[in-house]
């Protein structure tokens, strides 16, 4: 969800841009699902200054700039 929803801020197409496949190696670790819960931040008084998409497309922007520099 997370990559299609990149692939969409950066005017690609999720279905031709994705390719999911499975690690067959023992010796790769990964975590198999992830959660973020931001609960302990906001009972003391944390709340976010962006939303998500907006942070998520502000950081694809800095990314792209840096790459444009870089060549």
């Amino acid at each position: 969800e997370l990559i299609s929803k990149i692939c969409v801020l950066m005017n690609k197409n999720p279905s031709d841009n994705i390719k999911l496949f499975k690690k067959e190696s023992s010796n790769f670790k990964e975590i198999d699902k992830q959660w973020i819960d931001s609960s302990k931040l906001k009972s003391i008084g944390w709340s976010p200054k962006k939303t998500f998409d907006e942070g998520l497309k502000s950081t694809i922007d800095f990314y792209s700039k840096i790459g444009e520099v870089c060549y």
